[in-house]
């Protein structure tokens, strides 16, 4: 797996099959910045629990699945 995110610490992660989809996903304009990130960032992002997290399909990208911070589930 391949993951990724916005550059704050409370982002939700994007899940990818392949590294060439996350990287096409990182390139593409966006109003915020989008990065890569390694297993290590996920753990901490996601409190060391990434198989707890709420997974969600994106609406737009069938090629990303997001793991739902969990300070993002009251929103």
């Amino acid at each position: 797996m391949y993951y990724a995110g916005y550059g704050y610490i409370d982002t939700d992660v994007a899940v990818f099959e392949t590294a060439s989809q996350r990287d096409n996903w990182v390139n593409e304009w966006s109003a915020s910045d989008r990065m890569a990130l390694s297993e290590g960032d996920v753990l901490f992002i996601l409190d060391g629990s990434p198989d707890k997290a709420i997974r969600q399909r994106d609406d737009f990208n069938d090629s990303i699945t997001w793991l739902i911070n969990p300070v993002n589930r009251s929103l």
